[in-house]
């Protein structure tokens, strides 16, 4: 233990007839705030010690203990049993640590194992603990120790990396689980009131998870392993709808990680008002569907792929919806157009690149693709088909999606909120007459030099329309 300081010692010596050697009761008052302990198989200082500690009969029992490490205050309560082999099992059936952090001397100070966890998960941020705690030795020099526990943490503003970044982590995760010297095993319940990643807040986020030292499973991976029935899966609040995920992250070096999501009933309105501040709320139903995978901690190396169906909304009040119906010389349209709209994407690094974007209306429908970062910047290319592409043949949808892609192509670059449009008729002739002005010029250069003879004027190339 490494005590330093000073101490009152209260002994009691009792000595029987008959009794082979006399009993010794020793009780242990520190003096002040005088006392530090810095165990050496968890090197990790405790100072301002204080509490009662009574040694009987191979047993400390300990009381109304309490110490710091800096803002880290530890109390707690239980009994160290000490054997005649050198061998000891510490025990705290009330444990209670405020503002603990994962600093350098808390990592420094845990075992190989629980070490490199702790230094993928990278927790930032106070955590309280509260629960059971048990740490063992067999009395061998240099062995490892054992550890168990049943604790719940209580993060507050906390961040924690499972392949992502999640940050402003509130609410509670229970744990049990034990370390035998060698291999790490726990399992454990989340019950977060919010979390927050890339500026998207989950509220009432719960669901099982199993932790060791190779591997986080979340969901109903976790349930599948330790054979729980029926199996679980994550769950969470987010713009007003149920999101159900499942998930792994594999500690191997880079770090690999897996999540796939599912959203439904989600509220358009709360997507509009938290995704594009400033505007109004909307009417609308949204769902999706996404899968994240990648390595390491950079962003570089995320992928995935996922769809988004609204219906029943009312995406002609979008702002750039309403600058793409003037520019198309469209009236606002009534609730009965413009209520549903399916997209496509996939994600690369920081970009999202939109394979489809239909906006399906009763008298038109736009049909786009582009991309989107994370700062929500978009550059998307629509073209527009009269009436709902749903309802077409797909021969007759192919063949009038190519007629109106050469009759107009709008253009939206710059915020996801209020991007600048651009409206591009006849693409198909502009190419034509772009071409036929670069030749034109490179012809009357070429005319214009002296000794040159003057040439026939060229004929149009065919398809042009002339």
């Amino acid at each position: 233990m490494k005590p330093h300081g000073t101490v009152n010692f209260d002994t009691e010596l009792l000595f029987r007839p008959g009794d082979t050697e006399p009993r010794v009761r020793v009780r242990v008052n520190p003096v002040e705030e005088t006392v530090s302990v810095e165990p050496t198989h968890f090197p990790y200082r405790l100072e301002k010690l204080r509490g009662d500690f009574v040694f009987s009969d191979g047993r400390a029992t300990l009381d109304r203990v309490r110490a710091e490490h800096g803002p880290v205050v530890f109390a707690a309560r239980g009994s160290c049993d000490l054997r005649a082999d050198g061998g000891w099992t510490l025990h705290f059936d009330h444990l209670d640590i405020d503002r603990l952090r994962a600093d350098r001397d808390l990592v420094q100070a845990l075992p190989g194992r629980l070490r490199k966890i702790v230094t993928d998960l990278r927790v930032e941020g106070p955590v309280n603990v509260r629960g059971s705690f048990e740490l063992a030795s067999r009395g061998i020099p240099g062995a490892p120790l054992a550890a168990g526990w049943n604790v719940r943490f209580d993060t507050q503003e906390t961040s924690i990396t499972l392949g992502m970044r999640l940050d402003h982590v509130n609410g509670s995760v229970s744990m049990q689980g034990n370390f035998n010297g060698q291999q790490f095993t726990c399992q454990g319940e989340v019950k977060a009131d919010s979390v927050m990643f890339r500026d998207v807040q989950f509220t009432e986020v719960m669901g099982p998870f199993w932790l060791d030292d190779g591997q986080l499973l979340v969901g109903f991976w976790a349930d599948r392993l330790r054979q729980a029935q029926p199996e679980r899966r994550m769950t969470a609040r987010l713009y007003g709808g149920t999101l159900v995920s499942d998930g792994w992250v594999n500690f191997a070096q880079p770090t690999r990680y897996n999540f796939q999501s599912t959203l439904s009933s989600a509220s358009l309105a709360r997507v509009t008002q938290e995704a594009i501040p400033g505007r109004q709320p909307m009417t609308g139903d949204v769902a999706a569907t996404v899968e994240l995978r990648g390595k390491g901690s950079s962003l570089n190396d995320l992928a995935g792929r996922g769809t988004v169906q609204l219906r029943n909304a009312d995406i002609y009040q979008l702002p750039a919806m309403v600058s793409l119906l003037k520019l198309l010389s469209v009236r606002l349209p009534d609730t009965t157009a413009f209520t549903k709209s399916d997209i496509d994407f996939y994600i690369q690094a920081e970009h999202l690149y939109f394979d489809r974007i239909d906006f399906s209306g009763d008298v038109i429908s736009l049909l786009g693709k582009g991309e989107m970062n994370f700062n929500r910047q978009v550059r998307l290319t629509f073209h527009a088909m009269v009436g709902p592409n749903e309802r077409r043949m797909p021969v007759v949808r192919e063949l009038l999606g190519g007629a109106s892609q050469q009759i107009m192509l709008i253009h939206a670059e710059g915020p996801l909120g209020s991007p600048s449009l651009r409206r591009e008729a006849f693409p198909g002739v502009n190419l034509a007459l772009q071409q036929l002005q670069a030749e034109f010029q490179t012809h009357d250069e070429t005319a214009r030099r002296p000794g040159q003879p003057v040439a026939a004027p060229a004929t149009p190339p065919p398809g042009t329309g002339w």
